[in-house]
């Protein structure tokens, strides 16, 4: 009989209340999908799991925990990688699983136009029109991959009718003072959400902090009212839902 296990492999965060209240909850929600499975978990971040094991707690990379499931005879191991496109971090995942026969990798977030559709009905629900307001959906980039799944996701917010709903990446050509030229006439207030796993650094920092190259603060000083979504993608239940549904997939 086969032994199997379930492998959550995220980017990570030192963020203990960011990770309670998305990786954490995503993780219980996957144990109870998959009872049968042993669930163990991995970042894929090097960074993360140093300062981690800094502060007493060590999380394994993803060969280590596959390394860990082949040496404890598990004949099939599910990856998922918890991420929101394909692309470098993606393939990392698999690089790190491939001298591993047994497992095989479920698909991220936004894998296809379905994906896109899905995410994009969730996320219009989670953030209704706002009159005067603009929805700015900002994920981290991560190459062509990541560039063309934001796109198919923009493209599903147009079929929706939510032309109020712009797509981009913290590394986009323009960064926040581009994005701003691009808002519909008559926007005065501006709902920043992450499109990421986890309320972690990039979000504290990059994106919604008070340091002047935040991209809250670039748009507050091109004179647009802000308000800061500090949510992860996995702080929402039809996003891990989501998730789960592409693990049922990978078999």
């Amino acid at each position: 009989m086969e032994k199997g296990a379930l492998l959550l492999a995220s980017y990570g965060t030192t963020r203990d209340s960011a990770c309670s209240r998305d990786l954490d909850v995503l993780e219980r929600e996957l144990a109870e999908a998959f009872p049968q499975c042993e669930l163990v978990t991995a970042f894929t971040s090097q960074k993360v799991r140093r300062a981690l094991e800094a502060r007493g707690a060590r999380v394994a990379s993803v060969w280590e925990a596959c390394a860990a499931l082949a040496d404890d005879g598990f004949d099939d191991i599910i990856v998922l990688p918890a991420l929101v496109t394909f692309g470098g971090s993606h393939d990392a995942v698999v690089r790190a699983c491939a001298p591993f026969t047994q497992a095989r990798i479920a698909a991220p977030l936004l894998a296809d136009e379905r994906d896109a559709r899905k995410l994009a009905e969730v996320l219009s629900e989670r953030h209704p029109r706002i009159g005067g307001g603009a929805l700015v959906l900002v994920g981290h980039g991560s190459g062509e991959q990541a560039d063309a799944a934001f796109a198919r996701l923009q493209e599903a917010f147009r079929v929706l009718g939510r032309d109020d709903a712009l797509v981009s990446t913290l590394r986009a050509e323009g960064g926040a003072e581009g994005l701003a030229g691009m808002l519909p006439a008559g926007t005065q207030l501006v709902r920043l959400v992450p499109l990421l796993l986890t309320a972690g650094s990039h979000v504290r920092k990059d994106l919604l902090g008070d340091e002047a190259t935040s991209w809250a603060s670039r748009l507050r000083s091109a004179g647009f009212a802000v308000d800061c979504v500090d949510e992860g993608l996995a702080e929402i239940g039809a996003i891990r839902q989501l998730f789960i549904a592409h693990v049922r997939e990978s078999g």
